[in-house]
């Protein structure tokens, strides 16, 4: 059984994520995310349906695409 968060832990993990995420920190930033957490990224390289990421695995892999050519990107 899930416990629900409160409003203070939910405020704390989403600045969390967002410092890992301005930080370019994709390791970081996942540790914030559930399992199966879904990302529905808006449309682009031609897709107008854009894509969509499943799983911790598939965002990583992502954010570690995107930030690989940010300097300072961690990963």
């Amino acid at each position: 059984m899930e416990i629900p968060m409160t409003e203070s832990e939910v405020k704390t993990l989403l600045a969390t994520f967002g410092s890992a995420f301005r930080a370019g920190d994709g390791d970081a930033a996942v540790t914030c995310l559930a399992e199966d957490f879904t990302w529905h990224l808006p449309a682009a390289n031609g897709d107008p349906r854009g894509q969509v990421l499943q799983g911790r695995e598939a965002t990583l892999r992502y954010l570690r695409e995107r930030f690989a050519g940010q300097q300072g990107g961690k990963g």
